[in-house]
């Protein structure tokens, strides 16, 4: 069987302490430690088959919470002045804890460790305004992690929607 290198296997680890790695060509699984592996986060790793040779990816899941993913046109506004905007984002994913965010136009950098406020649309229409800080910035692709996690019925509106 031939299968694409662009073949990504998703691994769930968040509180394992190790996981199988299936191939997903010939379904050799191969049972790994998962404290080396966290050094790599959340980016995908290459792998290669012991007994077939095949080269997959695998992307390290370590997220507490499942994360949706959505396509929800947002901004992200200065935590000193909720008026003032920072950046038009797309929300490209989302979790009760935070969410992943694409920037489209930016008015200046942005730093990991920064607070805004995010703003995007309610699953009812209105709209959300939750404090984030900003955990990574790589390019256009920013991680965000809520300021305040407890329990938000809007944005669980949006984990929950099928």
């Amino acid at each position: 069987m031939s299968a694409s290198r662009n073949e990504v296997v998703e691994l769930y680890v968040f509180k394992k302490k190790e996981v199988a790695i299936v191939c997903p060509s010939c379904g050799l699984a191969k049972t790994v430690p998962v404290e080396p592996l966290r050094t790599k986060g959340h980016w995908e790793v290459k792998a290669k088959c012991t007994r077939c040779a095949h080269v997959f990816r695998i992307n390290l899941n370590f997220r507490k919470y499942f994360r949706k993913t959505v396509a929800l046109q947002g901004q992200l506004l200065d935590a000193a002045d909720a008026t003032a905007p920072v950046a038009r984002v797309l929300v490209r994913d989302i979790s009760m804890e935070g969410a992943g965010l694409e920037v489209q136009e930016t008015a200046r950098s942005l730093s990991s460790g920064e607070i805004l406020v995010l703003q995007f649309p309610t699953a009812e229409g209105g709209q959300l305004r939750k404090d984030v800080e900003l955990k990574s910035v790589r390019g256009d692709r920013v991680g965000a992690r809520f300021v305040d996690r407890r329990f938000d019925p809007a944005v669980f509106a949006w984990v929950s929607a099928k």
